[in-house]
């Protein structure tokens, strides 16, 4: 799966450059920067999604907010490379590289739908279609090769997915005798069904956006949370006492910290209720960006002085224990 991994990579970055290189020539950059869509780009969701008659509208905000919850979970990927030389490598090379991707195909693949629209006849446009990377690449005549690729980088990807779920489930249930072949079992039976679903709807990249924004709801409060917590709360000065199983600095109250608990569910539901609960609002506000102001002022105020009550406590109890 490593080489599977390392080969997929670097073809995927073939494939990029060479996509990036076949619009720019083939097309005027100029003109398909000045495209504008006739009219705004929505969907509405059945019921199975979010009931009835939910509609989904393309605006500024809500790219905007699939970005900053992209980009906001460059930390996951950290996890992978822990293995690194040093911190600043483990730490800014996920984020270097994954803002790199993230940008580049992004433009890529906007370039490549406009360039579509802008040739194609009016009233043949197939949306579901175009948004499909497997398609545009058919486009531009690469072919069986273009789909091994994504193939073989999808394999890998989901992969390193699966691994990373069984690893979130050990942190979570720590008391579970389960070897880590078992524990990707069963991440894989909650995971690869998961990603099936997405088949059984009518537009597949709207499905998608769904998703991301589903999903920002609780990774934007989530890594704002952890950012503030170690940077402000404990200006970076967490010890070797987090990695113990029970008591300690990092016990809390029986083992929750319950200003941070709190405050993720506060800022997931405000997410929740900006993107779900008013969808025009959200088509001129950001969901994510009131997100994060909520959070770091909840749990930098709450957080900071639970924490030094918390210290106190700790101090005084080992004083007692001592006297005693």
């Amino acid at each position: 799966m490593r080489y599977l991994n390392w080969a997929s990579t670097v073809a995927l970055v073939g494939l990029g450059a060479y996509a990036s290189y076949i619009v720019l020539k083939d097309f005027d950059f100029g003109q398909l920067w000045a495209w504008r869509p006739t009219r705004p780009l929505s969907f509405t969701f059945t019921a199975g999604a979010l009931g009835n008659g939910f509609t989904y509208t393309l605006t500024l905000p809500l790219l905007l907010d699939l970005l900053i919850a992209y980009n906001w979970t460059w930390e996951f990927i950290g996890d992978f490379s822990r293995f690194a030389r040093s911190k600043r490598a483990g730490t800014w090379g996920p984020f270097a590289g994954a803002s790199l991707a993230e940008y580049w195909f992004f433009s890529v693949g906007a370039l490549m739908t406009v360039a579509f629209l802008v040739t194609a006849s009016p009233g043949s446009v197939n949306f579901a279609a175009i948004s499909d990377p497997s398609f545009k690449a058919t486009q531009l005549g690469f072919g069986l090769g273009a789909y091994l690729i994504i193939l073989c980088a999808t394999i890998s990807t989901n992969a390193g997915n699966i691994y990373a779920s069984a690893l979130g489930i050990t942190n979570i249930a720590t008391r579970w005798k389960m070897s880590m072949r078992r524990l990707l079992l069963v991440s894989s039976a909650i995971v690869v069904p998961l990603a099936i679903l997405p088949l059984f709807e009518t537009n597949f990249v709207f499905t998608y956006i769904f998703f991301l924004d589903f999903l920002g709801a609780i990774v934007v409060p989530l890594w704002t949370l952890t950012l503030v917590d170690y940077f402000l709360v404990k200006a970076r000065r967490y010890t070797d006492d987090l990695f113990a199983s029970e008591g300690g600095h990092y016990w809390y109250r029986g083992g929750w910290n319950w200003p941070a608990v709190v405050t993720l569910l506060g800022g997931t539901a405000l997410y929740w209720t900006i993107a779900f609960g008013f969808p025009a609002l959200r088509e001129t506000t950001s969901a994510a960006l009131p997100t994060i102001a909520f959070v770091v002022a909840l749990y930098y105020l709450w957080g900071r002085s639970a924490w030094q009550k918390h210290l106190r406590a700790l101090r005084e109890a080992r004083l007692v224990e001592a006297s005693g």
